[in-house]
């Protein structure tokens, strides 16, 4: 359930009795158009959100369909889209957009979108849009058709920081002026065993194996890329990529202790996390966290001063078989439109691609649990790498990449082994997509 008061008695009176006449005007003359909406999460917000577009559109009535997972919903879609029975507006997964729009399950939706009166894409962060748009024929996504609406747009390489422990340490809070040389330092100046037990009782940070928070960013940031522009070959044997995985095998032993020992983030002995802002709402952070905490800009490369991070939204789209495109419209664009998204993101401190929206929620940073210094958070979600990492088999080629990633930091692999197995193994996946 929702926190606080219920998203109905935060909207508009005027606007919920106009759209709510408009509506009573269309059931007067048609019977009403049933609708069904599937996800995998969120479920009682949805349910709530449905709840009161019904009220607001008389003339449809929404079912709800709640799948119990990401991986019962991908297991089902493909069986339920070949049995037109697939839900009229469902969850679309960042991974999934180019697969699926390729597939044919997605209806176009850029003439909904011109033509809709609450709906402004240019005030969505660009790459929230650009990321659910594909030109037939393409194996990414940036241009062409919008195949789905954002819902939440967020990285996984926000750099939170105890700003308690900085304090105790007489550390200066982390500014645009830190390069990754700074953040390592900072990483050993905080690691405490105060009784020479090999146990550390506080450390800087967590071990650096999350391909989306430390790898890729890293990889851009030193002017280098994983696949190449066509996407029909991995650049992964580059001596960037060799370089940046050389840099955090280095660092393995910094953040090695946090994994035996001072234990998480949130615990209070960790100094420095990299983590998906969706940690604020899903893991509660802004009621379990004690202690003062803040995020700052990911530390620039040293030599060519990048800050550049990547991004992800996630959406929902209509599906190309359903039999009331107008209304399945009208619903997601309540669903993804200004007024739901600053409810979400105010009062439920979720990651919204809407940048009205966002900015309230990021101006709010110090408040309520939220992380101090939030507010550049906004700087950091637009200028995010343009392709990212989104095509044909991008789930596949991303578990290569983290697989490799993890052998090499962990010393499980030589980082020349890591480098040619995860180029062999992408090259040999952008290779079937063209068979």
């Amino acid at each position: 359930m929702l926190k606080g008061p219920t998203i109905g008695r935060m909207i508009s009176c005027a606007v919920l009795c106009c759209l709510m006449v408009l509506g009573a005007g269309a059931a007067a003359t048609a019977q009403k158009i049933h609708l069904v909406m599937g996800h995998y999460t969120l479920h009682d917000e949805y349910r709530e959100l449905a709840q009161i577009f019904m009220e607001r559109n008389p003339d449809i009535e929404v079912e709800y369909l709640a799948f119990t997972s990401y991986s019962d919903f991908v297991n089902k879609m493909p069986v339920m889209i070949a049995s037109n029975t697939a839900p009229d507006v469902f969850a679309v997964h960042h991974l999934d957009l180019v697969d699926w729009a390729h597939a044919g399950w997605l209806m176009p939706l850029d003439e909904f979108a011109a033509n809709d009166p609450i709906i402004d894409l240019e005030e969505f962060f660009p790459f929230s849009i650009n990321a659910f748009r594909w030109q037939p024929g393409s194996y990414t996504v940036g241009e062409g058709n919008l195949y789905a609406m954002p819902t939440t747009y967020q990285t996984a390489g926000v750099p939170f920081f105890n700003m308690d422990i900085f304090d105790n340490m007489g550390l200066a809070y982390p500014d645009e002026t830190w390069t990754w040389d700074d953040e390592l330092a900072a990483y050993r100046r905080m690691m405490i065993d105060a009784d020479g037990d090999g146990v550390y009782e506080q450390v800087g940070s967590r071990i650096p194996v999350n391909r989306e928070a430390r790898f890729m960013p890293r990889v851009w940031q030193a002017g280098g890329e994983l696949i190449n522009a066509d996407y029909s070959k991995a650049l992964t044997d580059s001596p960037v990529v060799a370089k940046v995985l050389q840099w955090l095998y280095e660092v393995g032993p910094v953040h090695l202790a946090a994994s035996n020992s001072a234990g998480s983030f949130e615990g209070g002995k960790v100094g420095i996390t990299y983590s998906g802002q969706w940690s604020i709402p899903n893991s509660k952070w802004y009621e379990i966290i004690p202690f003062r905490y803040g995020v700052f800009l990911h530390p620039k490369h040293p030599e060519t001063g990048s800050r550049t991070i990547g991004a992800r939204p996630d959406g929902m789209g209509v599906s190309a078989t359903s039999a009331h495109p107008e209304a399945a419209w009208r619903l997601l664009s309540f669903i993804t439109g200004p007024e739901v998204q600053e409810i979400r993101a105010t009062r439920d401190y979720m990651a919204v691609p809407h940048i009205p929206s966002a900015v309230k929620l990021y101006q709010m940073g110090g408040e309520g649990g939220l992380p101090h210094f939030y507010y550049v958070m906004t700087q950091m979600l637009i200028d995010v790498h343009p392709t990212y990492y989104l095509g044909m088999q991008a789930r596949e080629i991303g578990n290569i990449v983290s697989k490799w990633m993890s052998d090499a930091v962990n010393g499980r692999s030589t980082v020349a082994e890591a480098i040619a197995n995860m180029t062999q193994e992408i090259d040999a996946v952008l290779k079937s997509i063209r068979e």
